[in-house]
């Protein structure tokens, strides 16, 4: 017997995907980002992405939360060096989400890369 409150293996998966996220889901989509967002393992980084997730994801396009849901994805260090500016993010992780990101926490060009 399958209960509500618990998954069988009859059931489909409900993968972490962008992908996944249709209009009737996208209320559960963006609860499931915000978790994921304060629930990382570093306490630093679920500080910062906690923050902007409870601030940001309510008005966030379907195209931000699928780069939000990519931004999630990365290893916590090379993250909280993004965000406190001691790394530049490279060109090709650049999206809409990320830089809303950047200017939430006023993320300028590392000081390394401002003197070169």
């Amino acid at each position: 017997m399958c209960y509500p409150w618990r998954r069988c293996k009859s059931q489909p998966s409900d993968e972490m995907t962008p992908s996944s996220a249709t209009p009737p889901d996208e209320t559960r989509f963006r609860a499931k980002l915000r978790y994921r967002a304060w629930h990382r393992g570093m306490r630093e980084v679920d500080l910062l992405l906690g923050r902007f997730a409870d601030a940001c994801l309510g008005e966030m396009s379907a195209e931000e939360l699928e780069g939000f849901a990519r931004l999630l994805a990365l290893p916590d260090p090379l993250l909280y060096d993004w965000l406190r500016g001691r790394e530049c993010p490279p060109a090709e992780a650049r999206d809409a989400a990320l830089e809303r990101l950047l200017a939430f926490y006023e993320v300028g060009e590392p000081e390394d890369a401002a003197r070169t």
